[in-house]
């Protein structure tokens, strides 16, 4: 069949190979989240469930960070102080075998956050959603967020200290393992494949 024009089509697809260098190290000893002074815009400006295209408030806030801890990511509040989100992922705390994650409300129920929390279902871990304050993240057992590329993540390093009992916890690797199974392959030797056949 003839190509279809611009004007005649109704969805379209752009693809790109994943750059798994990005996430290698930190798929292996954890990722870095610090709080700058950029607050979520508030769900009374945008609705957290649209995901829109404009990127400008999380550059700044990414950038900030950066300045001083450049393989760090901004991990922003809301208007109360509670932790909402990352510029690409969702938040996950462990406390006492019990996962939390904030609002719908308040963030974007990202695709890979309901399927962690699918798998956490299938496997009897308990989750809620929460209002995570600072305390809540500093006594965490463990700290992981969740996003497309790599599914969920740990968390080793929140501002300027040391997060969780280990850089994979136990509710981290059920987790991963169920990813792994739910995917059919082993995602974080992908990444690491990945990052090596690119560099």
């Amino acid at each position: 069949a003839a190509a279809k024009t611009a004007d005649e089509c109704t969805w379209g697809v752009h693809s790109f190979p994943l750059p798994f260098e990005f996430w290698v190290e930190k798929m292996q000893h954890g990722q870095h989240l610090v709080v700058p002074p950029f607050e979520h815009i508030p769900a009374v400006c945008l609705n957290p469930q649209i995901k829109w295209r404009s990127r400008v408030h999380w550059f700044l806030a990414d950038r900030w960070v950066r300045k001083s801890h450049p393989q760090a990511a901004a991990l922003l509040c809301d208007a109360n102080g509670y932790f909402t989100e990352t510029s690409t992922a969702n938040l996950f705390v462990v406390k006492n075998g019990k996962l939390r994650t904030p609002r719908e409300e308040v963030t974007l129920n990202g695709i890979s956050r309901r399927v962690t929390l699918e798998l956490a279902e299938k496997l009897g871990i308990d989750w809620s959603w929460a209002d995570l304050s600072e305390k809540d993240m500093l006594e965490a057992d463990e700290i992981f967020t969740s996003s497309t590329p790599f599914g969920i993540m740990p968390v080793t390093r929140f501002n300027d200290s040391p997060m969780g009992t280990s850089e994979h916890g136990e509710v981290f690797l059920q987790l991963m393992t169920a990813w792994n199974d739910l995917a059919g392959l082993d995602i974080m030797e992908q990444i690491r494949v990945g990052a090596r056949e690119r560099n």
